[in-house]
């Protein structure tokens, strides 16, 4: 039982490393453009982020003192 656990596992490793890699069906160039487009993404996310958390219609009730 050990053995086919074992074979099993290394046919499932050995498969995980098989296909097509990231250079394989995209240039240089086309590689460089979707990085290019996730970290713009990501900026405008986290601005809009930012800017939410900044502009918080209530003021928070954690201090003592009257933030208006």
């Amino acid at each position: 039982m050990r053995w086919i656990l074992l074979f099993a596992f290394g046919g499932i490793c050995a498969a995980s490393q098989l296909g097509c890699g990231p250079n394989m069906t995209e240039s240089p160039a086309e590689i460089a453009h979707r990085q290019r487009h996730v970290l713009d993404v990501d900026v405008r996310e986290l601005n809009e982020d930012v800017e939410l958390f900044l502009l918080m219609d209530r003021p928070s009730r954690l201090s003592k003192w009257m933030v208006e």
